[in-house]
């Protein structure tokens, strides 16, 4: 049994048909919710308003979520910080796994905005064992802002993007705490692969697939070690590697897929180094940075 909290992102950002995906899927997640659990929904943009305490989901209570949600029309700034720290202080002190799902574009206007200020605040809410996941809606959402908190709170960032249907993307939502995942995943790969990028490998639901870039110094021969936990218990799983540069056409692309993910471990970062370094790759490989 798990107490939910699941946090939609009510700003300026989100006006209009993002909101009203976002109230569907709160219906359907609510909904689909086995009753053993407990849930109640905030609705969030510099402040919050709460449906109440948390209850067993039902039909009822999905019902008064979606009152919640549609009794507003979004406006104003977002501060995802303050969210979710609203959101981990109603929990109360049951001895409860706790989870919240945050369902939103990932734009903070207000408070911490940058990926690195909002990550530092996040280690801090969610050492006290909150399991956060993600739900980015629409395909202009932010996904690294929403990945770095999911993987921070040690959960998974879920996108919904447009065609999808609510059914799905509910079903995928929930997975993110009832499915089979690998989590604490470590990727371990042979010598001549340096800047890995991402350096740390986020939870990986079913099916989920990640791209990891490296720089090779040469040829490149042995194995990647893929290690982690499913359903509690040891995961590993070793893969035969044996590279060898080209200069084939077709491989232009790759040195800018890794500086994008370069770049984005960077972004985690508030050091003058990493910032001279995120300028340095954007010149070098010809890809767009926040700076």
């Amino acid at each position: 049994p798990t107490d939910y909290t699941i946090v939609v992102d009510s700003s300026q950002s989100m006006r209009g048909h993002r909101y009203e995906r976002a109230t569907r899927l709160v219906r359907e997640v609510v909904g689909s919710l086995d009753r053993r659990h407990r849930v109640t929904v905030l609705r969030c943009d510099l402040d919050c308003a709460s449906l109440g305490a948390l209850r067993a989901p039902s039909a009822a209570l999905a019902n008064e979520a979606v009152a919640l949600l549609e009794h507003t029309v979004p406006a104003g700034s977002s501060n995802i910080v303050k969210a979710l720290r609203t959101a981990i202080d109603g929990f109360g002190t049951d001895n409860r796994p706790r989870a919240i799902i945050y369902v939103g574009d990932g734009q903070s206007t207000s408070g911490p905005t940058r990926i690195a200020s909002i990550a530092a605040e996040l280690e801090a809410l969610t050492s006290r064992g909150v399991h956060v996941s993600t739900v980015g809606v629409g395909q202009d959402a932010d996904t690294r802002v929403l990945g770095t908190i999911a993987r921070i709170g040690g959960g998974q960032f879920v996108p919904f993007v447009p065609g999808e249907t609510v059914r799905l993307a509910a079903l995928r939502v929930l997975e993110t705490t009832y499915g089979s995942g690998l989590v604490d995943p470590v990727l371990e790969l042979p010598s001549g692969l340096e800047a890995v990028a991402p350096s740390a490998l986020p939870n990986l639901r079913a099916g989920q697939e990640i791209v990891v870039t490296a720089r090779m110094r040469g040829p490149v021969t042995g194995e990647a070690r893929l290690s982690g936990k499913v359903a509690g218990r040891p995961f590993e799983r070793r893969y035969p590697l044996n590279l060898t540069a080209s200069t084939s056409a077709g491989n232009a692309f790759v040195p800018r897929v890794w500086a994008e993910n370069r770049i984005a471990d960077l972004d985690e970062s508030d050091a003058p180094s990493a910032q001279s370094e995120k300028v340095a790759l954007s010149v070098a490989f010809g890809v767009m940075t926040r700076e």
